[in-house]
């Protein structure tokens, strides 16, 4: 330190008074800069551009007079241009799956109002089917899927990927009125086929409603769809 001192003693005066000055100018600008930030008077510079397929967030606030923040927070969700679900179906007591008017829900994870629903999709006899997925934001989504006389059956927290293949496994068969439950209002539309080639109440699809489909219906009474 004694050194310094008698190094800065040996400075022209006119050069120490400069060094003096540049050196107030630079607290001076350090000061203006950390007080903006803090104020708010200063922004941090938004993300310009998402790429597909991601969710960008990007904060946006507005500040009053005296530097108090006023709107913040503002979420920016980028849709995916489409993702290919290619989809299996089992369907109880039958050989031939294949199905027409096939509905497809999906959800956000946990919640009841679909963001996408379709009610004409098909499977063939192996019971494989395919949908083009649209304006859905990437993320995790709950499917729930229901052919014609079956129960829904539900995959939950699927992450959205392309292509994207889900099993929905083996469908309950019985729900002859599309309620979602097995039970005496079935029945009655079934016993009012008996003996008939009634498509709609033939669960097993050998041609003929008799007791091999009460006996498909019987096994799951009281049933509900997931």
């Amino acid at each position: 330190m004694l050194k310094l001192f008698h190094r800065l003693k040996r400075i022209p005066k006119q050069k120490l008074i400069a060094y003096s000055l540049i050196g107030l100018i630079v607290l001076i600008g350090i000061g203006l800069i950390i007080w903006g930030i803090r104020s708010g008077k200063i922004k941090p510079r938004a993300q310009t551009a998402c790429q597909s397929g991601q969710i960008c967030n990007t904060a946006s606030v507005t500040y009053d007079g005296l530097g108090s923040p006023i709107e913040s927070n503002t979420v920016i969700t980028t849709l995916l241009s489409g993702a290919t679900l290619n989809f299996t179906i089992q369907l109880q007591g039958r050989t031939n799956h294949s199905t027409n008017n096939t509905v497809l829900k999906v959800f956000p994870v946990g919640q009841t109002n679909p963001v996408l629903e379709r009610n004409d999709l098909s499977t063939d006899s192996a019971g494989h089917g395919t949908i083009v997925l649209t304006d859905l934001s990437s993320g995790n989504y709950d499917f729930k899927l229901k052919a014609p006389n079956n129960l829904t059956r539900a995959r939950t927290n699927v992450a959205i990927v392309d292509p994207l293949s889900i099993d929905f496994g083996t469908l309950k068969t019985g729900d002859l009125d599309s309620n979602d439950i097995i039970n005496g209002l079935d029945f009655s539309r079934m016993n009012a086929k008996w003996f008939q080639a009634d498509p709609n109440a033939d669960l097993n699809q050998d041609g003929i409603v008799n007791g091999l489909d009460f006996a498909l219906m019987n096994s799951n009474w009281f049933a509900q769809g997931e």
